[in-house]
Parts: C-alpha cells; structure tokens; sequence
C-alpha cells in the first residue's frame, strides 16, 4: 500500500465528480488523475528515480494537487516549498534535501533563479509558465507524456515527503514521512472528522502546508475544493466565497479568525452552509474562540498536531464546543486524544503526570516521522522509546482534556515564577481594544528576566499602558502582569505558516526595552 495508490483509487471511484474549482477552472477527479500522470512520466523521463528529492513550489492553483500527486506517483520524494521563502531559504531546501528538481509556479521563477546560484548541484527546473533557457515548460512536457497510469514499486516504509518545520523556534527542520505515515495520518483525520462526500471545502492556507494535508481526506472522501491564494486573505471575499460556492467546511489558523471577527463585512453575508470551521496550527485566545462561536454558531473543530506527528494529536469535536450558560473549561483545552493515536504528558524523567499536573507532551502511532532529514542526534533527541516529544508543555485533566501551556523554548522566569506567555496573551485578548498580541521575557537586573508585551489595538480603537496594565492586573497574579507594555500598528509577525513569532517582536522591538 502507497499514497499513489489511494490517490488513484479515489480518483476511479469519483472519475466525473468535480474536485477543484480556481477562478473559472473547473477539474474532475478524472482530470486531475491524468494529468498527474503524465506529471510523474515527464519527470521519469527527466531521470528522477524512486526516492529521489523533487522541490514543489507551486502557489494555490489547481497545478498543485496535479504536481504534488505525479511528483508521489513518480516514486519520488516531494519537498514542499512556501511560495514565500526567499531565495536563499529556497537554496537550504534545494541544498539540503539535494533536490534534482523543482516545479515552480510563474511569480516564484525569479527567486527560484537566484536561489540557485547557490546550490551545489544540478537541479531541473519545471516551470508553470515563463520558463526559459535550460527551464522546461510544465505543459509542455505533459503534452509529450503519456497519461497511462505509472509503474513504479513503493511500499509503505518508502520515503514520502520531506516537510519543513515553522521554525517559530530557529531553523527549520526536515520531518521525513513514509508513506506510511501518510496513508494513517488521512486515516486518522477521516476517522476523526466529519468530512462527507457533499462537501464543499475552501483552501484559503497553503497548500503545502496543513491545507494541502487537509486535501487528501477531501479527495478520499469525493468532495470538491474551492482553491484560493495564500497569504493574500481578505475578509470580505472570503464571506463571498462561503455564499457563493456553499463552501461546508475550511481549515483556518486562529490568526486569521481574528481577522474575520474583526471584519466590518462580518454578518453581511449568508453563511448557513457552513457546517465545520477546523482551527489550528497556534493557541486560540479563548476570548477569540467565544466570539467566533457567537458569530459562526457550533461549527468549530480544533485540531492539535505538530510537524512531526502530523494534523492531529487531540481534537475538540463540534458537539464539544456547544454549551449553555458559562463557556466550559474544555473550550480553553486542544481536545482529548484522537482515535488511533496515544498522548500523554510526562514529567523530567519520562514519567506520566497526574491530571492537572504541567509537563511536556508526547505522543506516538504510526503517522509519526521517520526522524529528521540529516539530523540523527536530534532524532534522537525528539524520538524516544517510541514516543515523539513535541517541545510543548501542557497538561490533561482527569476528563482527558489536553491543555497546552506554551512552547518549552518560550517560558520567561521572573523573580523564580515560571510565566508562560500563551496564559497572558489570552487575557490580553479579553480586553476589547486588543486585536493581536505577543509576550515574551526581557533580561532584568532585578528579577532576571520580566514579563514584556507588544499589542497591536484594533482599528480605531485607542487604549493605553496604564490602562491595559491596570485591567491584567485584575485578572493575573502579580508576577505575571507585563512590566512593559508596548505597542504598534503593524501585525504580529508571523511564519510562513502563520505562526506568532515572539522571538521576532523582541528583536523588532530592542531599541525599546
């Protein structure tokens, strides 16, 4: 068993039924099977053998499921690539993964060809448009291949993919998955979900990232997906989408709720299609989860997963998000542990924590990572007796509700108090001038380090220091109230992925500490 074969044994089973929608194209599964086909000979044909590296950076299109799936039908390993990454991001992937191709959509030509300069090896460029010199042009090399199915013997402890990590905390790191590891995380996610063959799905992040992962269990079940442009979101059309497609289901990071919650076009449109809003990716400020509930109704699923242990470890169901009265506590937690998945929350020594006890989360099942690409000691490191250490604190009620704390890496120690900067984010959050917000440690003479934070107040709302310091300390134990409160108009800086990244507001922000 592969990932090649479910890619094209979902595609018989749907031959005629749509599966993406992009502006005004319109694909069937039977399309996108063929033309992946001929994909993975152009590429054969190219020299990429089994197991290979070949480099996906294709923007949200419909060549993105067609490449992704023949570069996977092809026997090949597929890297994916942010359409974002700058030219010498794109040169450490190509480098690092030793790369023999890459597929690139036309706006990503330019620093794909100076990315190149500096890789140490020959790599084949196939462009979606303006290819040129030594560059092959995608639809011509399809033309001249065959669309007859390929044969090429994976099996499931065959290399998949190579997966970037965020990098919220350093560099990136590359996850390898088998297909093993693929074929159970789509299991895992369609037996968690309630994902159905009428759904209508919008890709609004990424496809090579946890929206595309999210495409697979949509192309598994017959469903159709409605493609989008990252990393240019915008509230209003993203409400003209849902009404105009129906759109049923969509994957977003809680950054991007925020903006829906704060549009001015919210209520301006019929969303009643909409039946699962799946949230991820990074914490939720519980105030922000409340106000998405009363805007959208019941529709929400959290997902809480990471690179290395893919889409999801725990997950709070629709059904968990309804209440009546006083939000419930698990509203504040990732859910409980997923079917076909373990989880626990362990102390120093490895041991299992006591409900309500804090200690780093790991997890184990067979869509785990094979380890990181060129990086045995940290393999090592994060893979032990069996079990993926996350790097994230938390800790399980005795319901088995999973609370995630915060980042290992991010904890400030004031005055000997351990302070985790997700807790006073998410009451900065309640206050209702605040639109985004990022907390980290500061170095401090008196206390070592001290609490800092940088707000960012939503538009035409005003709120001071004093004030805002005034409400935490209302709210937070002593210790735990900011020292400094800073603020700005720009966003929070975030990955690629749309992760915070606090160590980026604490150097954009040195000269004022």
């Amino acid at each position: 068993m592969n990932v090649a074969h479910l890619i094209t044994a979902s595609a018989a089973r749907h031959r005629d039924r749509l599966a993406f929608v992009h502006d005004d194209r319109h694909v069937t599964y039977g399309e996108v099977d063929l033309r992946s086909n001929r994909v993975a000979h152009a590429l054969r044909a190219l020299g990429v053998q089994t197991g290979d590296r070949v480099g996906v950076m294709i923007a949200n299109q419909i060549e993105y499921p067609e490449a992704e799936f023949g570069v996977t039908k092809a026997g090949a390993c597929r890297v994916p690539m942010l359409t974002a990454a700058t030219p010498s991001e794109i040169a450490r992937y190509l480098n690092f993964s030793d790369a023999v191709a890459v597929i690139v959509s036309a706006e990503c030509l330019p620093a794909v060809r100076e990315g190149l300069a500096m890789v140490e090896h020959a790599v084949h460029v196939i462009a979606i448009g303006g290819a040129h010199g030594a560059e092959h042009d995608y639809e011509r090399l399809l033309a001249a291949s065959s669309d007859a199915p390929v044969d090429v013997e994976l099996d499931e402890d065959s290399l998949y993919a190579i997966r970037f990590t965020g990098g919220t905390t350093g560099v990136p790191k590359g996850v390898t998955m088998s297909h093993r590891a693929m074929i159970h995380t789509i299991n895992n996610m369609l037996l968690n979900w309630p994902i159905d063959g009428d759904d209508v799905a919008l890709h609004v992040h990424p496809l090579s990232h946890a929206s595309g992962m999210m495409m697979y269990v949509y192309w598994m079940r017959g469903a159709s997906g409605v493609i989008r442009r990252a990393f240019r979101f915008d509230a209003a059309e993203f409400f003209r989408l849902v009404e105009r497609h129906r759109i049923t289901s969509v994957f977003l990071i809680p950054t991007v709720l925020n903006v829906l919650l704060d549009s001015p076009a919210l209520g301006r449109h019929d969303l009643s299609s909409l039946r699962s809003i799946i949230y991820g990716g990074a914490p939720i400020p519980f105030a922000r989860l409340t106000q998405g509930l009363a805007a959208f109704g019941p529709v929400f699923i959290q997902v809480y997963g990471t690179s290395e242990a893919p889409m999801l470890l725990t997950t709070l169901l629709r059904e968990e998000h309804v209440y009546q009265g006083e939000p419930p506590a698990r509203l504040r937690s990732a859910g409980r542990e997923a079917h076909n998945i373990e989880v626990r929350v362990v102390d120093g020594d490895g041991r299992r924590c006591a409900p309500g006890e804090v200690g780093e989360v790991i997890s184990r099942g067979p869509h785990c990572m094979l380890g990181y690409w060129k990086n045995p000691e940290l393999s090592a490191t994060r893979m032990r007796n069996g079990w993926i250490h996350t790097g994230d604190i938390g800790r399980m009620d005795e319901d088995g509700y999973l609370y995630i704390v915060d980042r290992k890496e991010d904890m400030v120690i004031t005055g000997g108090f351990n302070v985790w900067p997700a807790e006073i984010e998410d009451v900065i959050y309640t206050h209702p001038a605040v639109h985004e917000a990022a907390v980290f440690g500061v170095p401090d003479e008196r206390f070592g380090e001290a609490v800092c934070a940088v707000v960012v107040p939503k538009e035409g709302a005003t709120v001071s220091a004093d004030e805002l310091g005034e409400y935490l300390k209302a709210r937070l134990t002593r210790y735990k109230v900011p020292r400094r409160i800073l603020f700005r108009e720009a966003p929070i800086p975030k990955s690629p992925v749309g992760k915070p990244l606090r160590r980026k507001v604490r150097e954009e922000h040195a000269a004022e500490l």
